[in-house]
């Protein structure tokens, strides 16, 4: 059911059991994450990591809302107060607000001539001093371009996922990575060009699709390094060095100082990559699932010798067999491919929706703590709000080591769906019964105890969505099979 087309009667008998069996034959050979080489690959895979991290969380500042205010034509500052669409929207509903500034006009809401100016001046509370919104006056009635720029490093997102994973099923990892690296070293530097927002939407997009190119990539180099008893932990290592990318953004903005200086830093870390076209291999196990044996050969021996083994020690004959198969002609599968099958097809797609549910629920946990923190002046700072969400995002993978560790994959998975699922039902339901009560006059209920029970149900719901996401995608990317991992 995988062949591509009919192969000759010869060709087409069935691979030596030996080949096929490659975490019980091939690995052990090569001497399995032990072997000095297979580690230099795997450091290989992890430091992309904090690169990576950089671009994920560059929207943060280079798109943030700053406060802003009106400057008249006599040069006297005259504040008309600021527009918060953002993080610093407090109230939710978009209204002028006067600013704790010196002697402001106090101006009704909604009036249409707080937007007429011809020059505005910006405060910016992410560490920059000119970002792409002061740049180009995304305010008032320009404000919407703000989010479709966000929107677009997203949609690159999911459309460089769901096309460079096919490519790289078909034509190898490694060509995949290359082309990823070149494309987003030419879109990231020019994005630093852009001459209005158009352009600057326009190439995050293709930043954001070549970006996925990378992660993808790397994400199956590294589960395919390794034996399925050590994947996690790598996999877990390389969150940690994206989470320090997201930790260390603040500080990157602030030695910047500029939103296209910041830009090209984020981006040129990447150039280090380009090395990779001659020191990373192709994926071993990728080749021998697709039966490209004549390739495999020259990686196996090239394993050999880089880790100095004598290939007398290959017990099992594998590449004595290795050699019988040369001639087989390669065989590729399309994802469409995976349908047939009786249950593996079921599998999957119930984790996609799972991680679908669990990154998409986690957002809305995030817009839910965010507009009760609002309301505590002690959160009305771009860092806390920041370094909350990068808090929670480390408390859950740190979490999910000793978890997976103890109840497996599947348990862990269960584990914090059920959290999550208690921490939505609960902010829905429990709330609504505590919101009834506090409008009794003699309830002695107040707002402030929802807003924080509703902060606490969201913290938590944040800390297991955010592992449902990951765990699902770990899963999944396990139970595929190779040829269209």
């Amino acid at each position: 059911a995988a062949e591509i087309q009919a192969l000759p009667p010869a060709a087409a008998a069935a691979c030596s059991p030996l080949l096929l069996d490659y975490d019980g034959s091939v690995l052990p050979f090569l001497g399995g994450l032990g072997g000095r080489y297979q580690r230099t690959l795997v450091l290989l895979t992890w430091i992309p990591a904090l690169f990576i991290g950089f671009s994920k969380f560059s929207d943060s500042f280079l798109l943030d809302q700053p406060d802003f205010w009106c400057r008249e034509a006599d040069g006297q500052g005259n504040w008309s107060g600021y527009l918060a669409p953002g993080p610093a929207n407090r109230s939710g509903n978009g209204s002028l607000f006067p600013t704790p500034s010196p002697v402001l006009p106090t101006p009704a809401a909604g009036n249409a001539s707080e937007c007429e100016c011809h020059e505005w001046h910006y405060r910016i509370r992410a560490g920059l001093v000119q970002n792409v919104v002061s740049k180009w006056d995304l305010v008032c009635d320009s404000a919407w371009k703000v989010h479709i720029a966000k929107f677009s490093l997203l949609v690159g997102l999911i459309f460089g996922h769901l096309i460079t994973g096919c490519i790289a099923d078909w034509v190898g990892r490694r060509p995949v990575l290359l082309f990823s690296v070149i494309f987003i070293l030419v879109f990231g530097l020019t994005v630093a060009l852009s001459v209005n927002v158009t352009m600057f939407s326009t190439l995050r997009f293709f930043e954001g699709f070549c970006l996925a190119g990378i992660v993808l990539s790397l994400y199956a180099l590294r589960i395919e390094l390794c034996p399925p008893g050590h994947r996690f932990m790598i996999t877990m290592v390389a969150s940690f060095i994206e989470m320090a990318g997201q930790f260390l953004m603040p500080g990157l903005a602030a030695l910047c100082r500029d939103w296209q200086v910041l830009q090209a830093v984020i981006i040129c870390p990447f150039l280090l990559m380009l090395l990779y076209w001659i020191i990373f291999p192709e994926s071993l196990r990728w080749l021998m699932a697709t039966q490209q044996f004549e390739a495999s050969k020259e990686l196996i021996l090239q394993f050999t010798r880089k880790n100095r083994m004598n290939t007398e020690s290959d017990i099992k004959g594998v590449v004595p067999e290795l050699e019988k198969e040369l001639t087989r002609r390669p065989k590729k599968v399309c994802i469409v491919k995976v349908v047939g099958t009786r249950n593996l097809w079921k599998n999957i797609v119930v984790l996609c929706v799972n991680s679908l549910t669990g990154y998409g629920i986690h957002h809305c946990f995030a817009k839910s703590m965010m507009g009760h923190e609002a309301k505590m002046t002690i959160t009305q700072n771009f860092y806390a709000d920041y370094y909350t969400m990068a808090g929670i995002a480390l408390a859950s993978c740190l979490a999910m080591c000793p978890v997976v560790g103890f109840l497996g994959r599947r348990g862990g998975l269960l584990l914090f769906m059920i959290l999550t699922a208690l921490a939505s039902l609960l902010q829905l339901g429990l709330l609504n019964l505590i919101g009834k009560y506090s409008q009794l006059p003699d309830s002695g209920m107040v707002d402030s105890v929802k807003d924080k029970f509703s902060t606490a149900f969201s913290i938590v719901g944040m800390f297991s969505s955010h592992a449902v996401g990951s765990l699902s995608v770990f899963f999944c990317a396990e139970i595929t099979p190779t040829v269209i991992r």
